[in-house]
């Protein structure tokens, strides 16, 4: 009995912590770069301030050689000048894109601290 309740209260509090997805951090950096979206169903949410890189993507999966594959996808890149200051901001549409990155991805937990080296649209 002590064990199914033990269990019960895990599955309370994992269950209560999954409802507070609706306010993480990286939605309001993002929200900067693509107002209007529904960020509360990306599955991809990529934030990279040190280089300016930020990926908003539908649908998220993992591929051969660690590449990422998502769906309705953008990508914002932003310029900076010698002393750091955004110039401009380029910004990559695709249905379908496959992302590379400089250490090759087997989770999602290896996004963090990466950067992205390739985009490539899909067909």
């Amino acid at each position: 009995m002590r064990r199914i309740l033990g269990i019960m209260g895990w599955l309370v509090i994992l269950g209560s912590t999954s409802a507070r997805a609706d306010t993480d951090p990286a939605d309001e950096v993002l929200q900067k770069f693509f107002p209007g979206r529904d960020l509360s169903k990306a599955k991809l949410k990529f934030v990279d301030e040190a280089n300016g890189m930020y990926a908003v993507g539908d649908d998220f999966k993992v591929l051969r050689f660690g590449y990422v594959r998502t769906t309705n996808a953008v990508v914002v890149l932003q310029v900076r000048d010698d002393r750091g200051v955004s110039q401009q901001a380029i910004r990559y549409t695709a249905e379908r894109m496959v992302l590379s990155f400089t250490t090759p991805i087997r989770n999602p937990c290896d996004l963090k601290g990466n950067k992205i080296e390739v985009i490539s649209p899909e067909k």
